[in-house]
């Protein structure tokens, strides 16, 4: 007997219709990254990064990965770079974090290569790599996704107008 394609793509179709959907796992920690409402021209912006263990477990979470930040100005213009500034490096260890704990990491020096010199509002996003490690064995990783962090929005004023 010979079955058309036509059938067994809508015989699969279906089917899938009637199997549930599988759950997406949720990720055992969040970003959430935090910093001034306002800044003067030529201060040095500080964002901490702060990871919320929100699984029932003790999560090690490495270090050697490096943020990525995404930044715009008003109208998602990417402010320019200045020069001298290359990829910036990331250390090899990791930190533990308790069930419902945080953690927070100063992140500031990843606004320093940008020219932020121009008053306006910026908005400042990062995502990084979430590699979970063995507590005994460092080098075994347990979980390799991505976090993607909240979005904070940054204005920067000229110097000396009124600013907290």
């Amino acid at each position: 007997m010979k079955v058309s394609t036509h059938r067994i793509g809508a015989m699969v179709a279906l089917l899938s219709l009637c199997l549930p959907a599988q759950a997406v796992d949720k990720l055992p920690v969040t970003l959430t990254i935090s910093g001034p409402q306002t800044i003067p021209v030529g201060k040095k912006i500080e964002i901490d990064a702060v990871f919320t263990n929100v699984s029932n477990h003790t999560v090690r979470v490495s270090r050697a990965v490096l943020y990525t930040l995404q930044i715009h100005d008003a109208q998602g213009k990417v402010p320019p770079i200045k020069p001298g500034f290359g990829v910036a490096s990331a250390s090899g260890n990791s930190f533990a974090i308790e069930p419902g704990k945080t953690v927070t990491e100063p992140i500031g020096g990843l606004l320093v290569k940008y020219d932020l010199s121009t008053p306006g509002v910026y908005v400042v996003r990062v995502t990084r790599p979430l590699i979970i490690v063995d507590d005994q064995f460092p080098a075994h990783v347990i979980q390799n996704s991505t976090l993607e962090s909240n979005e904070i929005t940054i204005k920067v004023v000229a110097k000396g107008s009124d600013t907290p």
